[in-house]
């Protein structure tokens, strides 16, 4: 069975890793991915010659794509101008060590981080099958470390398509001391930190809300302190559970 209809048809893992591809190989790959059958999100680690592809699938395509949609738009309802919300979706972005990666919907304020190959976006979405949460985590875990903290707020959107539940997770960048060695002394470090878990279960009569409601902070989103009527993005109980409806509509 091809790895699409395996994919398409069971919560398998949505990452495959492939090791020895050198630089040149990842660029030729990069600048050609127009060839491949289906859109996939690409990371690149050239330090250990590893390519990691993300092959999306509908259900977690539409689970980013609801949550960062209506963000941009509630944020334009307040009167924020595109230039402090540009999406800057699944862009490719470059960290110090030179390894590259794709998020699936993410967005900065232009107005203070003009440059758009070395400035971080303000907030990031990762999604995907409840078989690929470990890896789900060290993608934020790369956001977050690799911006130096730059990425204020990171989603993280499971979806489990056998038990119809969406497990959002919310974290922050939280400076720590990073390991000693004989050689060197430890330095401060970024490292995420999880801030809330909401789960909605669309199997539960009526639907279900845990840890509800889910907050996204204005200042993060934006990189600027709200100045009033400016407000929080706030996703109600009812609003999420009409995402879980969305996201798992024609799955049986």
């Amino acid at each position: 069975m091809a790895v699409w209809d395996r994919l398409r048809q069971r919560d398998a893992d949505q990452f495959l890793s492939f090791k020895h591809i050198s630089p040149s190989s990842f660029l030729y790959l990069e600048n050609n991915r127009n060839r491949l059958c289906k859109l996939v999100r690409l990371t690149y680690y050239p330090d250990i010659q590893t390519m990691i592809v993300k092959v999306p699938l509908p259900p977690h395509e539409k689970a980013h794509q609801l949550i960062s949609s209506k963000t941009f738009s509630i944020l334009d309802n307040m009167g924020i101008d595109w230039d402090q919300q540009m999406p800057t979706g699944s862009a490719t972005h470059t960290a110090p060590s030179r390894s590259q990666k794709q998020g699936d919907s993410s967005s900065r304020n232009i107005t203070l981080r003009p440059n758009e190959h070395s400035d971080w976006p303000h907030w990031i979405i990762e999604a995907g099958l409840s078989e690929s949460l470990r890896r789900l985590r060290q993608d934020i875990n790369w956001w977050i470390g690799n911006s130096g903290g730059q990425v204020l707020l990171a989603l993280l959107v499971r979806v489990d398509r056998a038990a119809k539940k969406i497990t959002i997770e919310k974290y922050f960048p939280q400076i720590r001391q990073g390991p000693s060695t004989r050689a060197q002394t430890a330095g401060m470090i970024d490292v995420k930190r999880l801030v809330t878990t909401t789960v909605i279960d669309t199997r539960t009569t009526p639907p279900s809300v845990q840890g509800g409601p889910l907050v996204l902070d204005f200042d993060r989103l934006v990189g600027r302190p709200a100045v009033a009527p400016e407000t929080n993005v706030i996703f109600d109980n009812a609003r999420l559970v009409q995402m879980g409806r969305l996201v798992f509509m024609g799955i049986p």
